[in-house]
């Protein structure tokens, strides 16, 4: 979908010149590339700060041209000052949008009126950062949504099926690899989150939050199971109910009338979330 809306963000940019709205479009068509992002937060949030270094790049470059001249010294003085007003104001996000604006003022005024030439190179780059938010905020669609539902639930099977393969094979070495489909859901989580709060569509986060919780649950458990490299004895009770949901432990493990307490609890425990799951 970032693709689409960067090249509808383009197609807008480009007409919006052709249509004399904007005197140069090609500073319209960079603004609306650097700030399209994948969700509408993400592009929201950063839209106001690229607005904000737009302005500030703008003011800069005028006030250079109005009372310092300009020379490739005081250019490159005026992007370090630029850079680090960036970072005192807490929008380095805007920082490239903010240099670039100043630059093209610096650079490219020559015999032109300072002022009116400031005030369009900065119009031009605000309108290409107004598009993108508004081709993101206008592309946000229930498919979109659904998207990222089915992909948490694609990387919530991976991540069960791993589980139940690493304790099968004895293979906690894996762990690695739960950590990183665990970081994946989070991610996929919080890009649903985001996302839904800026769509007119329903969606369901409290269910998606208590499968990334039991998850999470699970990781803990697992971590527990991998420090237990000794006394690998499972009880024949809980390795016949393991087998039941695809969890073989009769090859690998100790099975016996007794068992490994710590062991024994972490399984359980891992057991009951795959119970829940499975039920739901």
């Amino acid at each position: 979908m970032r693709t689409v809306k960067t090249g509808i963000g383009v197609m807008l940019s480009v007409l919006f010149g052709e249509l004399g709205i904007v005197n140069d479009s090609i500073f319209t068509v960079s603004a609306s590339v650097v700030s399209m992002k994948n969700t509408v937060k993400s592009s929201f949030l950063e839209g106001l700060m690229r607005i904000a270094g737009t302005i500030l790049g703008g003011l800069c470059g005028y006030l250079m041209i109005m009372y310092l001249g300009k020379s490739s010294i005081l250019i490159g003085l005026g992007v370090i000052f630029i850079i680090y007003l960036c970072i005192l104001l807490r929008i380095q996000d805007s920082v490239a949008i903010a240099t670039l604006t100043f630059a093209s003022i610096v650079v490219g005024s020559g015999a032109s009126d300072p002022l009116a030439y400031s005030v369009g190179r900065t119009f031009d780059t605000l309108v290409g950062v107004i598009i993108a938010l508004v081709v993101n905020y206008s592309l946000r669609r229930k498919r979109y949504i659904e998207k990222i539902q089915f992909n948490f639930h694609e990387l919530e099977d991976l991540y069960i099926n791993l589980v139940k393969d690493i304790i099968s094979s004895i293979q906690y070495s894996r762990l690695k690899e739960l950590s990183d489909i665990l970081t994946s859901l989070q991610s996929t989580h919080e890009n649903y989150i985001d996302e839904g709060k800026y769509s007119i569509y329903t969606f369901d986060k409290e269910k998606l939050e208590a499968i990334l919780k039991e998850c999470e649950e699970l990781y803990y458990h697992m971590y527990g199971l991998s420090i237990q490299k000794q006394n690998l004895i499972v009880s024949k009770r809980l390795a016949k109910e393991l087998y039941a949901y695809g969890i073989n432990v009769v090859d690998n493990y100790i099975i016996s009338d007794n068992s490994n307490l710590i062991l024994e609890y972490h399984m359980s425990e891992i057991l009951k979330i795959i119970q829940l799951r499975e039920a739901s």
